[in-house]
């Protein structure tokens, strides 16, 4: 980096700031983006927003488990996030975990 010049990191850019890195949307994308209205067999939370419902976690996994873990959903055809909690249900069943 030369001296005097500032790091922009994208990801802590208000959205109101252009990079170099932006390219234009041709005129055939559509912006909308499609919200089903119908709920599905899946979802438990009924009408609530999924970030009420849910929270984001970080944690390190053995580079062999994440390889694994990762083609196990590829295979499935689930999302990752679908396997953790099963994992996790099935954890917490398993030594009888309390609710807080």
């Amino acid at each position: 980096m030369q001296k005097g010049r500032l790091h922009n990191n994208p990801l802590v850019q208000s959205t109101e700031t252009s990079t170099s890195t932006e390219s234009e949307t041709s005129p055939s994308t559509s912006s909308s983006t499609f919200t089903s209205t119908q709920s599905t067999s899946r979802r438990h939370r009924g009408e609530m927003a999924f970030e009420k419902t849910h929270s984001r976690i970080t944690l390190w996994l053995a580079n062999s488990y994440k390889r694994r873990f990762e083609a196990l959903a590829e295979k499935e055809g689930v999302a990752k996030s679908t396997l953790l909690e099963e994992a996790i249900r099935d954890l917490l069943e398993k030594y009888n975990a309390p609710y807080p």
